[in-house]
C-alpha cells in the first residue's frame, strides 16, 4: 500500500514519484496548481497495464448494455461533465 494516510494529488504524486513512477514533475505557466507529469519507463509499464486491464474490465462491464442504454449512459456522464465544467448544479 503506498500511503497510510487521507492524501491530497500533491502526496499521491509525491509518493509516486518515491516509487519512480514519476521522473518530474513541471509547472505550467509558473503556477504551483498546473503541472505537467513525466512518467519514467517504470511508470509507463504500469500505465499501459493498468490501461489494458481497465479496458478488460469495462468491456466485461458493458458486455449486455444495448446501444440505446450505452447512449443513455454516455448522455448522463456528458451533462455531469457539462455541469463540472460549468459549476451548476442543474
Amino acid at each position: 500500500m503506498f500511503f497510510k494516510q487521507k492524501i491530497n494529488i500533491l502526496s499521491l504524486l509525491t509518493g509516486l514519484t518515491a516509487y519512480i513512477f514519476i521522473g518530474e514533475r513541471l509547472l505550467l505557466d509558473g503556477s504551483w496548481r498546473s503541472f505537467l507529469v513525466v512518467l519514467t519507463e517504470a511508470g509507463e509499464e504500469l500505465k499501459k497495464t493498468l490501461t489494458d486491464k481497465m479496458e478488460i474490465l469495462f468491456a466485461g462491464l458493458l458486455e449486455n448494455t444495448s446501444d440505446e442504454d450505452l447512449a443513455v449512459f454516455l448522455g448522463i456522464l456528458d451533462r455531469i461533465n457539462g455541469n463540472i465544467a460549468n459549476n451548476t448544479t442543474s
